[in-house]
């Protein structure tokens, strides 16, 4: 079922254009989310997901030593004195690392002391960052004992930190997160060059989306003025990580987290304690693969669009809302049990624009139904080809639709009206509420005063009461049909006849592959006996006439299978004699003996072109001819010469000669306006079902197509004449004397494939007698086998294409896999799926058609082992 609704022509157009619509979509969600339309959305489902997963208990193991209001108060204004840094150093001795996240840029006098402090501790971090100009700017050069952390928060378009890059890269240096760098404090540290060179490219690596705890105070947060005052003893900070930084107001700008909101920002430093955090719990957020979510965002925009145009507008909404919901709650769902984010707005837009999409898709089919059903309502009478008439209760004519006015005119509606009254005249009461359907009457009658057999139908119009009031009659002509009952036996003959024609057109190629290659196999023996007769003998003269006549029936299968339209004809050099001949042939068969053929065949040319249309031509006009005369006989005269055309012709053909055919009769002839119409399409003047109209015009076409021109000549009882002229091409020089050219040799390895096992061996024993080494194989499969062992061993493959197991052209798709530069010549008795094109397509030297003589065979081997970027049909 699925397929024949496939094979509907509006079925195709409507999947196609489905499929258009979906393509388009989808490159539409693709190219809005490459273009960055939709980050702001999923970073929105971000902070909501992280919001609604709530705050996480965090690591006692990270403490934040904060520059806060008290700090400042009791050490100084900012910057505070370098000394108490170098104090806090010394104090926290026990600490497994200590995060220093201030900028010494600038030189200061208490430089040295800290230098000295860093150098004890052994155990710091410093910060990097990138400054104005987009530079790497480290700390002071008398700063060296430290590790290096990069403090580049990257912000999303709304200024939300919600990522960290690890690793900052310019040139050939790496810089690690400030909190990677304390994370992995024990760990060998890269190389850092202190001073980049200017024109370093930075680039960011490593990202991770940072799992953040809470929002801001979910880490232990003590003021350094507590801890150099003594407040808190030497062994709370044994074996934890210790950042310090500044969480005072006004100093640094503190950028907006997910859990934030615009008066509670949260300081760098703390940042970076959730970034430690992360990477000591193993927990930052991991993205999904973008392959599985674009595959998801794709297969539910299908499974969306199908499930929305099914279901309708209220349904889908609903579906749609829920389908929204249930996204929204795995998104929401992945990000809080396992810490994976998958961004939900490609998705959300996706089943939004399917649900969009079906919408509309569903409204122009509901428009498109409602101006139908419009449509048909108010023409349904002027397209009804019956009469339709709607009388009153008195007989009178309401309405009548175009068939009743202009078909059949005023003697039906007066007839109609009539009926109508003498029905109404009778006493038909009141038609009782239930019961069955009034009454309708069907009858078949004569009119004489329209010279027509009429079938009418009157059916009963009622009022609300169930009264009669009036009548709807439908009247149809059936004269046709009761002449087409008279003809049916004519019909049915013809329909056997022309089963007959399409049983031959399928007999003849269901055989020709098995014919031709009987042919061949008797071709080729025949040349093999040949191979060892002396030259003059009888024998071998006997068996000369053996191959003509196999040439003769090889043509004669080319003949069949061109009658019977199932060998496609491609332009090529036609013997115009030969075809005219063919074709009176046929003609003189169906001709009545009281029409004379006259021929007058005084060319051998040829013409560039296809001997089915070359024959096409003369059976439509000798046709036309003979329509003509068919009333008293007459002379059917065809003529064929060559003539030469000047520079300055009128018709505006090219300077040349030509090949003129004129079919000539001595019919009833035709006026000048019949002649200027004669081949626009469907202009007919014969009577109905003696032509179609498109016969001249066929004959127009197909003269036009081969650069040719036709022009006819006639007047009233005169007859008509036809002239064709054709181009004229030359036979190409050398062609006579290759026919008795010696024969082509050579000494070449071949591989020759067939699963004929006559046909296998004759071809190998022609080949030896030509000079090559042949091996020989029945099988597709063990050919292919032989080749992949030996792939070098052979200069050219000859494989038959129709075999089991393996097509030739599939195994000559596979050699030419395993070997690119490998020959092949592929033979056919005969294919319809294959032609010299697909061949040639496919990357095959030759395509040859059985059965082959010993000539175009070793012609055919030599153009493809000598010239071997040659291609072509060589049959």
């Amino acid at each position: 079922m699925i397929f024949k609704m496939a094979s509907n022509p509006a079925v195709k157009l409507t999947l196609l254009r489905y499929g258009m619509v979906l393509s388009i979509a989808i490159l539409l969600v693709g190219c809005t989310e490459f273009l960055g339309l939709l980050s702001g959305i999923d970073l929105h489902f971000y902070d909501l997901a992280l919001r609604m997963r709530g705050a996480r208990e965090s690591s006692i193991q990270i403490v934040i030593a904060a520059i806060d209001e008290n700090t400042l108060s009791r050490l100084g204004r900012w910057p505070i004195p370098r000394r108490h840094y170098a104090r806090l150093l010394d104090f926290l001795v026990e600490v497994k690392a200590v995060g220093m996240d201030i900028a010494f840029s600038e030189p200061s006098e208490d430089d040295a002391e800290l230098s000295e402090a860093i150098r004890r501790h052994g155990r710091v971090v410093l910060p990097v960052y990138i400054d104005q100009r987009f530079r790497i700017s480290s700390p002071l050069e008398i700063f060296n004992s430290y590790r290096a952390g990069h403090i580049h928060l990257e912000q999303d378009i709304d200024g939300t930190v919600r990522r960290v890059f690890h690793h900052l890269e310019y040139g050939e240096t790496i810089v690690s997160s400030f909190a990677a760098s304390l994370y992995r404090i024990d760990a060998p540290e890269r190389s850092f060059e202190k001073s980049p060179p200017s024109a370093a490219v930075i680039s960011q690596r490593e990202p991770m989306f940072i799992n953040y705890y809470g929002p801001r105070g979910s880490f232990s947060h003590i003021s350094m003025a507590d801890v150099l005052e003594g407040k808190w003893p030497k062994g709370f900070f044994k074996g934890k990580t210790v950042l310090v930084g500044v969480t005072a107001p006004g100093i640094e700008e503190n950028p907006l987290i997910p859990f934030s909101h615009d008066r509670n920002r949260m300081p760098g430093v703390e940042i970076h304690a959730h970034i430690l955090n992360n990477l000591m719990d193993g927990n930052p957020i991991a993205v999904l693969d973008g392959r599985i979510r674009w595959l998801a965002v794709f297969c539910l925009f299908i499974f969306s669009f199908a499930l929305f145009l099914r279901l309708g507008d209220l349904r889908g909404m609903l579906i749609w809302i829920s389908g929204l919901s249930v996204a929204l709650g795995i998104v929401f769902a992945l990000l809080s049990l396992m810490n994976i984010w998958a961004a939900p707005a490609a998705l959300l837009f996706a089943v939004s624009l399917s649900y969009l999409l079906a919408y509309v898709f569903n409204l122009e089919r509901m428009k498109r139904l409602l101006m139908k059903a419009k449509e048909d309502w108010e023409e349904s009478f002027d397209t009804i080809q019956d009469a339709i008439t709607i009388h009153d209760r008195d007989g009178r004519v309401l309405r009548v639709n175009r068939a009743a006015r202009e078909t059949f005119g005023e003697p039906l509606l007066k007839l109609l009206s009539d009926r109508c009254r003498d029905f109404a005249s009778t006493p038909v009461g009141a038609f009782p509420p239930g019961a069955p359907d009034v009454p309708e009457v069907v009858e078949e009658i004569f009119s004489p005063e329209l010279n027509r057999h009429l079938e009418i139908k009157s059916m009963v119009r009622t009022d609300d009461l169930r009264q009669f009031a009036g009548m709807v009659q439908i009247a149809r002509d059936i004269t046709q049909r009761i002449e087409a009952e008279k003809n049916q036996r004519i019909l049915e003959a013809q329909l056997i006849q022309a089963q007959k024609m399409e049983a031959i057109g399928t007999l003849a190629g269901g055989i020709a592959h098995d014919f031709n290659n009987m042919l061949a196999a008797m071709i080729g023996y025949t040349e093999l006996a040949r191979f060892h007769l002396p030259e003059g003998s009888d024998a071998r003269a006997q068996l000369g006439e053996v191959l003509k006549a196999g040439e003769r029936a090889k043509m004669l299968v080319q003949r069949i299978l061109t009658f019977s339209r199932r060998e496609a004809q491609e332009f090529g050099p036609v013997p115009v004699a030969s075809v005219v001949k063919e074709a009176l042939k046929l003609l003189r068969a169906t001709l009545p003996t009281t029409i004379e053929i006259r021929t007058d065949i005084r060319s051998d040319g040829k013409v560039l072109g296809d001997p089915t249309q070359i024959h096409q031509i003369l059976m439509n006009l000798c046709t036309n001819c003979y329509h003509a005369m068919l009333d008293g006989g007459g002379l059917l005269g065809v003529a064929l010469c060559d003539t030469n055309i000047i520079s300055d012709d009128p018709g505006g053909l090219s300077p040349g000669t030509y090949v003129r055919l004129s079919i000539s009769d001595t019919g009833h002839g035709m006026t000048p306006e019949v002649m200027e119409r004669i081949f626009e399409p469907y202009f007919t003047t014969k009577e109905k079902g003696m032509g179609t109209g498109l016969g001249m015009a066929v004959v127009h076409g197909i003269v036009q197509a081969h650069k040719g021109r036709i022009t006819v000549q006639s007047a009233p009882g005169r007859g008509t004449t036809f002239d064709i002229l054709l181009p004229r091409i030359e036979e190409e020089a050398g062609l006579v004397e290759e026919l008795s050219a010696p024969l082509m040799r050579g000494w070449e390895r071949i591989l020759l494939v067939d699963d004929e096992k006559p046909l296998l061996d004759m071809g190998k024993q022609l080949l030896e007698e030509l000079g090559y080494q042949v091996d020989t194989e029945s099988s597709s499969t063990e050919a292919l086998i032989k080749f992949k062992n030996y792939p070098d061993r052979y200069d050219l493959i000859i494989t038959d294409l129709t075999m089991p197991g393996m097509t030739g052209e599939k195994l000559a798709a596979e050699m030419m896999r395993i070997r690119e530069d490998i020959p092949v010549i592929l033979c056919s008795g005969y294919s319809e799926r294959m032609s010299a094109k697909k061949a040639v397509a496919m990357g095959v030297r030759a395509y040859l058609l059985k059965p082959l003589n010993v000539r175009d065979l070793s012609n055919t081997i030599r153009v493809v082992l000598d010239d071997p970027f040659t291609l072509g049909n060589r049959g």
